[in-house]
């Protein structure tokens, strides 16, 4: 397994090669982490006033990738009944993308990124998905935010300062950091009681749990070395996932108790997790084959079925989300974005422009009945008008 070290100095160096940011979230995502390197948005007290504005794209046809799971093949010139369209082209700037974007409060949508010509991490809001604000006051020159979740009007992120791992609580739109021990901190989610927090202690995979997020309980997931990676909650159902020298892991909080369960080999290594109900989905590699396992009993559990890929394309997946129809979406390489109905894969996303391929979609978020894909652009997903 790649160092923590070797890892953050290959993240900086995508960095400073401008523009990567693409490669930089694909390289954090299968060394896992993940879902972050997400930086995801934060807290926003209030709302903002936004200025409404008419989105006109160009939708484009959903495009059938495979009828049968496992298969990988071009996509063919089908319909399908969802489809995908540009609604901002530059939402956020020339020389700005963001990463991450999350729901957060007052009905508004958060996201989070990197001005490249300042090189500080900023977040902005948006009503509509369309136009988007900046919002001046969470800047961050210093700390790299990795990931922020939000449960009523407090959130929390978590990142690193000059290469240490740190936690924030946010509140009023202040950042005030709080005490956690940890080797490395990946990502967190929202509980039906507050927060989860996952990573590495003491060489161990780790989540926090805290119901404010000002004071955290520690448990370790295994006796085994590994990382907690992502995790992800809907209510009382919540699943972490990561690996160690025995296998990839899912761990389920079932009765204040984490159940563990082994996905795959030592091999595999894990880049996301979604959670609906009783339902999760998980993405991530299987050795070299781009995979997805699903659940349909909070992860008691499993079976796995390949994402179909074309042939020289990065196999790896970077975020899975999960619509409010129960299919399940999924980002791979170059901005592509494929839906799984529980019986098709489906290409939701034209061929994009390659100059701007790379970053276009680096995060995915449901909203409502669509989904919205975020980087350098912002689309959205949803069932096609007829």
């Amino acid at each position: 397994m790649t160092s923590n070290n070797e890892l953050l100095e290959r993240i900086r160096q995508a960095v400073d090669t401008e523009g990567d940011l693409r490669a930089l979230h694909a390289q954090a995502q299968s060394h896992q982490r993940h879902r972050s390197f997400r930086l995801v948005a934060a807290c926003l007290a209030g709302a903002m006033l936004v200025a409404s504005a008419l989105a006109v794209s160009t939708r484009s046809r959903g495009e059938d990738v495979a009828s049968v799971a496992g298969e990988s093949t071009s996509p063919p010139e089908t319909q399908a009944d969802w489809s995908g369209s540009l609604i901002s082209a530059d939402p956020f700037g020339a020389n700005a993308v963001t990463v991450a974007a999350t729901n957060g409060p007052t009905d508004s949508l958060l996201a989070a990124g990197i001005d490249r010509s300042s090189r500080t991490t900023k977040a902005w809001s948006s009503e509509d998905g369309v136009v988007w604000m900046e919002n001046a006051a969470l800047a961050l020159d210093a700390p790299s935010i990795h990931a922020v979740a939000t449960n009523g009007t407090v959130s929390v992120a978590v990142g690193e300062i000059d290469g240490a791992p740190a936690v924030w609580q946010i509140a009023g739109g202040q950042f005030d950091e709080v005490p956690l021990t940890a080797d490395v901190i990946y990502d967190v989610a929202a509980t039906s009681d507050g927060f989860a927090i996952v990573g590495r202690a003491n060489q161990l995979p780790t989540v926090w749990l805290s119901d404010d997020g000002s004071q955290w309980a520690a448990t370790s997931l295994s006796n085994n070395e590994g990382d907690a990676t992502s995790v992800d909650a809907d209510g009382a159902s919540v699943v972490a996932v990561g690996r160690t020298g025995a296998g990839a892991k899912a761990w389920t909080l079932i009765n204040n108790r984490w159940a563990e369960r082994t996905l795959a080999g030592p091999s595999a290594s894990l880049h996301g997790v979604a959670v609906a109900g009783t339902s999760v989905a998980v993405i991530g590699l299987d050795g070299n084959t781009a995979t997805i396992w699903r659940s349909s009993d909070n992860g008691s559990t499993w079976d796995s079925s390949n994402l179909p890929t074309a042939e020289g394309e990065d196999p790896a997946p970077t975020s899975v989300t999960f619509a409010n129809d129960s299919s399940v979406l999924v980002l791979v390489a170059n901005s592509k974005v494929i839906r799984f109905d529980g019986t098709t894969w489906t290409q939701l996303t034209p061929e994009i422009d390659q100059a701007v391929r790379s970053e276009a979609i680096l995060d995915l978020v449901t909203r409502d009945d669509n989904v919205l894909g975020v980087g350098s652009q912002v689309w959205q997903f949803g069932p096609t008008e007829n």
